[in-house]
């Protein structure tokens, strides 16, 4: 799949969000946090459904302003599946 940085945050403390584009314009935002056990995993931030690319933007926009730390990736797929470890919740 192909990839891109979009922005690169801070090396010790930068959250990561990963937006999945598809070729339609629709995207979904991914965030990584932590579980109740304290063990690394993902959620869908930007809900359910899939939204406008816009709407990713705007929001890692805004996460931006909040924390300049924050490291954010575009991967394309038509899927917008989760491309990644550790596991989605």
């Amino acid at each position: 799949m192909p990839a891109v940085a979009l922005r690169s945050g801070d090396a010790d403390a930068g959250v990561i969000f990963v937006k999945v584009l598809a070729r339609s314009g629709m995207a979904v935002l991914f965030g990584q946090t932590i579980d109740a056990d304290g063990a690394p995993c993902w959620r869908r931030v930007s809900g359910p459904d899939p939204v406008p690319e816009a709407d990713v933007d705007a929001r890692l926009d805004r996460e931006a302003r909040f924390d300049p730390d924050i490291w954010s990736l575009e991967i394309m797929d038509d899927a917008l599946a989760h491309p990644l470890d550790p596991r989605l919740i």
